[in-house]
């Protein structure tokens, strides 16, 4: 047995070790890499990324690794032709022969709702999947998509960022924050509901409104929106570097809302009162599984419930026996 083991890893936007442009991918891979580290203490992890195409070295560390993880993030979709995270090579029939095998995943999503996959599909994730391990998938809609394709050795996990937050009471408990951290996507844009938000934002919060520009673009977005154009001088935009918004969140009178999901789970991880506004599949299907605090970005009535401390979600309950039958498997 190899003496390393290989990450896919989506936290690297290339094989220069240059940080993903979503700094969302930087969040997922603290936790990938903490639970790797308690699975394989003794073993070196060499990171891939999954942004940019594979080279020769690249397979030929695959192929001598029979321990080859996928990190996180909405990989996989129905039309791998179309739409695809895995950065392998150019060749327009790559799916016949991706030169890449018994692949791990850990904590994948799958990206928006989506038709059946399509026979190119089922063919690419049956030629590059594991056959004999257990699949990590963050959400039961994956689940059942990774199913449909005769792929049977898989488990709804959830996230592995919300591992930590089993039991973890969500509902609002201190009314009297006046700090708000708020982020907002600049690839889902929707000026009405947003400027919808921040109005919300700017009437339950009379102190400092901290704006997170998680993505590349998030800031260019912002300065769209008409509320914060009126509201400068109340807004303190963040350096856009994951330690600006570590050491915002390091401080506990400070409360979470916005779009993006893995800000607003990082936030839960240190003990912050949050609330996620969904924008896509992955943060709503995940609510319905661990009970994640996520409201729907077209009605606002449930966030004002929890900004006045009404009790509008259960505890976070994990499925604590997926989790573990996954990492058990590499512990016989």
């Amino acid at each position: 047995m190899s003496e390393f083991i290989t990450l896919l890893d989506p936290s690297m936007q290339d094989h220069q070790g240059n940080p993903s442009t979503n700094l969302g991918d930087l969040i997922i891979y603290e936790s990938i890499s903490k639970y790797l580290e308690e699975l394989f203490p003794d073993k070196e992890v060499i990171r891939i990324s999954t942004h940019t195409f594979l080279e020769k070295r690249h397979f030929d560390i695959l192929k001598e690794n029979n321990l080859k993880f996928f990190g996180g993030t909405n990989a996989l979709s129905s039309n791998i032709r179309q739409y695809h995270q895995w950065k392998l090579s150019r060749d327009r029939f790559f799916f016949l022969n991706p030169g890449i095998r018994e692949v791990i995943l850990f904590g994948v999503g799958w990206w928006q709702y989506q038709e059946k996959p399509t026979w190119a599909t089922k063919l690419f994730y049956k030629n590059v999947l594991s056959g004999v391990h257990q699949h990590s998938v963050r959400d039961q809609y994956t689940k059942e998509k990774v199913l449909g394709m005769n792929i049977r050795n898989v488990l709804n996990t959830t996230c592995p960022t919300t591992w930590t937050l089993d039991g973890r009471t969500v509902n609002r408990k201190m009314s009297n924050v006046k700090d708000c951290l708020f982020m907002l996507t600049d690839y889902s844009s929707n000026a009405e509901r947003d400027n919808e938000l921040l109005k919300i934002i700017l009437e339950y919060y009379s102190g400092t409104l901290y704006f997170f520009p998680q993505g590349a673009l998030d800031i260019d977005y912002m300065n769209s929106l008409e509320l914060f154009k009126a509201n400068k001088g109340r807004i303190k935009i963040l350096e856009r570097t994951i330690e600006a918004f570590n050491d915002c969140i390091s401080r506990k009178d400070i409360n979470f809302i916005g779009t993006r999901l893995h800000g607003g789970i990082k936030c839960l991880q240190n003990s912050i009162d949050s609330i996620i506004i969904a924008i896509d599949n992955r943060a709503m299907e995940i609510s319905r599984d661990i009970h994640l605090p996520v409201v729907d970005r077209n009605d606002y009535s449930k966030l004002r419930q929890w900004l006045n401390g009404e009790k509008v979600f259960a505890n976070i309950n994990l499925p604590m026996g997926a989790i573990n039958e996954w990492k058990e498997q590499f512990r016989k």
